[in-house]
């Protein structure tokens, strides 16, 4: 079997290459006895925690991430744009709000069966211009 070029680890460890911080594979082609061949392009993806934003109303917005969740969460609305929607909004349609109160599995079964999504609206950061709606749920 032809190897690769450069390494990425573990998958080119595994193939017995060495691996490296700065190595990357652009392409790994993988083959049999039969055809098709099979091609998979890797991407190296280094992904970092940076501040949420803060808009003038001082309400953050941004992604989810291990500090926890801004006040306006990014998603795409269903016409296509990016904006955000409220983090309260998302957390009473989608259940988070209600399953505070369950005591019993019961209960949260019960609260699913009549509560089946809907849509909140997406704004741009400022959090008072509505760009779309968001869909949450069948």
């Amino acid at each position: 079997m032809p190897r690769p070029s450069r390494s990425c680890s573990p998958l080119i460890e595994a193939l017995g290459e060495p691996a490296t911080a700065d190595s990357w594979i652009q392409e790994l082609a993988i083959s049999d006895d039969q055809t098709p061949r099979w091609t998979a392009t890797l991407t190296w993806v280094s992904a970092r925690t940076t501040a949420w934003a803060k808009n003038a109303s001082g309400q953050t917005y941004g992604v989810q991430n291990e500090k926890g969740t801004p006040d306006l969460i990014a998603v795409t609305a269903t016409n296509g744009k990016d904006g955000y929607v409220y983090g309260k909004d998302l957390d009473e349609i989608d259940g988070t709000t209600a399953s505070k109160s369950f005591t019993t599995p019961q209960q949260a079964l019960d609260w699913q069966k009549t509560h089946h999504g809907g849509d909140i609206p997406v704004f741009k950061s400022d959090g008072t211009t509505k760009i779309g709606t968001f869909h949450v749920g069948q």
